[in-house]
């Protein structure tokens, strides 16, 4: 098959020069959608007023809103659920998808505060991926994300009952998001950032009130993100519920092993929508750190949401999910703290994302189904970019590469290790000319002798590296900064690693102290608990193995197998270490020579902070604004 070319359409366009001129965006409605939609306004320089009956904020009445209770974990489309299915929308849909989850991965790095965890993810079914047509297009487009495994030893590894029928199982890391937590940051992000909230109801047709919308709001344009209100608000009769229900578990290992990943079987056939009872299918969420939720359920055209534990459809589905996996089976009707449901915002024909025929100030986004928070940030940022592309007429790019080509200044950089050559794709990117000169390249064009940047290591590691480089006080927040920047774009690259070489895998570091008698490494540790998949546990020595070349071997004993004939290559490289950490800086007698070495053994972790940083150096330079590299 083709391959998928994941384009995205994140962060496009320019933020408004004059704050004071900027228009002001009257936004309809306050769950996921519309909540994201004016944080990208936002930082793009809009002025936002949000309109909603209630709020997942602080000041909210109590009740929960849709998006609050959704099962919101990241998910290619077709999702689980059964919807976006048509063939017309799906291409339209990835492109938002891939959008969400390079967001969602920025927000896991501070999951505390956002709500947002990368978490592995497990799909199971009841025949082979390769006799699912649809399924296996499905898992072709997302063997590139990292932790991608396609084995059916999953289904034995992780406990699922094989009497269930399931037969085959892939899995990757996916964003899975807390959207109590996320619904109350992105209501804290756009306040802070000067977002009016009014608390009211809007019935009738949107387009025939525009008018007096606008005036009484002092709005210029207006956007629908009123979910299942937009079947009254945009006169849309292929609006309609799919009815979901999540049971609220406590996870924190009292009645069975604590459960870090998701497990979900998908719903193959369409479903009859004439059936009230619908469908069930399997999921199993990991919640914040010590809750679980289980579900799941679709009822199409249901809008009761007084359901308890007692109702028919609701116990076949906790017995199902018990079924499948039997630890749960702990569980009694007592362990289950909530019944959540919810109203998933469908629509026949799938997102509406457009400007309306008839009003055209008005912007329509709703229709998002069972995929509002995968969809969010993708939808949100296709809006601001048509809303600029009306305001502007054109579609605008914010890359800002020099706007003569022919008159672009021209760098040449000394050597073509991977600091080198990420500075030479960082300039080439903002718009310069570049030349490489090297003895010798890690190109097809090489002499076929190795350079050190190919043998290198190549973990990512937050400073002060293991081996004992970066440790300078002056320059070690510096390498800090370098370190975020790198680990964004790694994460970036590793959604495509087959092409690029860059993976995100699970990391473990042993220690011969407790950590907490270690002030260094506890401060460290500390620096690094916001990350995806982190935790602190001495249970890890065992889990892992507990007990180079012999020390390796006495370390991990299950290398005692491999003898000298097995050592396919002794790779020895050189560390371009320097006293005083890393040089990056303009020569003191030469202005025109920048400086960028001494990285040690931390090269490829630091290589893409330092050539940021440099670039926007040769920005100051030139007199050009400082952009750097838009990070996911």
């Amino acid at each position: 098959m083709p391959v998928l070319q994941f384009g995205t359409t994140l962060d496009t366009s320019k933020k408004l020069k004059n704050a004071q001129k900027a228009p002001r965006v009257l936004i309809i409605g306050g769950g996921v959608v519309g909540m994201t939609s004016a944080l990208q306004l936002l930082n793009k320089g809009y002025k936002v007023t949000v309109l909603a009956k209630e709020y997942a904020s602080p000041v909210s009445s109590g009740k929960r809103i849709t998006s609050e209770i959704a099962g919101a974990l990241w998910e290619w489309p077709p999702a689980v659920c059964g919807r976006h299915t048509n063939e017309k929308s799906l291409e339209r849909a990835k492109v938002w998808c891939m959008d969400g989850y390079a967001k969602f991965m920025e927000l896991a790095m501070n999951s505390k505060e956002t709500g947002a965890f990368l978490r592995q993810s497990i799909f199971y079914f009841k025949d082979k991926v390769n006799n699912l047509p649809q399924q296996l297009e499905k898992m072709n487009e997302l063997n590139h994300l990292p932790g991608f495994r396609h084995d059916a030893k999953l289904i034995e590894e992780t406990g699922v009952n094989t009497d269930t029928g399931v037969v085959d199982a892939y899995q990757h890391m996916a964003p899975m998001v807390d959207t109590v937590t996320y619904m109350q940051w992105l209501y804290k992000q756009c306040r802070d950032k000067g977002c009016r909230f009014v608390h009211d109801e809007i019935h009738g047709l949107l387009r025939d009130q525009a008018e007096d919308l606008k005036k009484k709001y002092k709005a210029q344009l207006i956007f629908n993100c009123s979910g299942l209100s937009a079947k009254e608000l945009a006169g849309d009769e292929d609006v309609y519920p799919l009815r979901g229900v999540i049971l609220k578990v406590r996870n924190d290992g009292s009645l069975m092993p604590k459960l870090n990943h998701s497990m979900c079987i998908s719903i193959i056939k369409e479903f009859d929508e004439s059936d009230k009872e619908g469908q069930s299918f399997v999921f199993i969420l990991p919640r914040g750190d010590d809750k679980l939720w289980l579900g799941g359920m679709v009822q199409p055209h249901q809008w009761d949401r007084d359901l308890t534990l007692d109702y028919p459809p609701i116990r076949k589905m906790f017995e199902k999910v018990k079924e499948f996996y039997p630890p749960l089976r702990n569980y009694g009707d007592d362990d289950v703290e909530e019944v959540l449901v919810g109203l998933r915002p469908a629509r026949h024909g799938n997102v509406r994302l457009e400007w309306d025929p008839v009003c055209p100030s008005l912007l329509h986004n709703y229709g998002h189904g069972g995929s509002g928070v995968t969809f969010s940030w993708g939808c949100a940022i296709e809006a601001s970019a048509m809303t600029m592309a009306l305001q502007f007429g054109r579609t605008l790019d914010n890359t800002r590469k020099l706007k003569n080509s022919q008159k672009a200044p021209r760098v040449l950089i000394i050597g073509g290790g991977v600091v080198g050559m990420t500075s030479a794709l960082q300039l080439l990117n903002k718009g310069y000319k570049v030349t490489v000169l090297a003895k010798e390249y890690a190109s097809p064009v090489s002499s076929g002798k190795r350079i050190t940047s190919e043998i290198a290591g190549a973990l990512w590691e937050w400073p002060p590296a293991v081996c004992g480089r970066h440790t300078n006080e002056k320059s070690l927040e510096r390498a800090k900064a370098w370190c975020m920047d790198g680990y964004a774009k790694f994460m970036e690259l590793a959604m495509n690693s087959k092409e690029t070489g860059a993976f995100l895998r699970q990391s473990i570091f042993y220690f011969k102290d407790k950590v907490n008698n270690l002030p260094q490494q506890l401060e460290k540790m500390n620096e690094l608990n916001h990350l995806p998949g982190f935790r602190h546990d001495a249970k890890l020595i065992d889990e892992t193995g507990k007990k180079m070349f012999e020390k390796v071997k006495e370390f991990y004993p299950p290398l005692r197998n491999y003898g000298d004939d097995d050592v396919e290559e002794v790779l020895v490289g050189l560390r371009p270490a320097r006293h005083g950490n890393v040089r990056l800086e303009w020569d003191p007698v030469c202005p025109s020579l920048l400086h960028n070495y001494g990285h040690g053994g931390s090269g490829v972790t630091f290589s893409w902070g330092c050539a940021i940083e440099a670039s926007a150096m040769v920005d100051r330079v030139f007199k050009r604004p400082q952009i750097y590299l838009s990070k996911l």
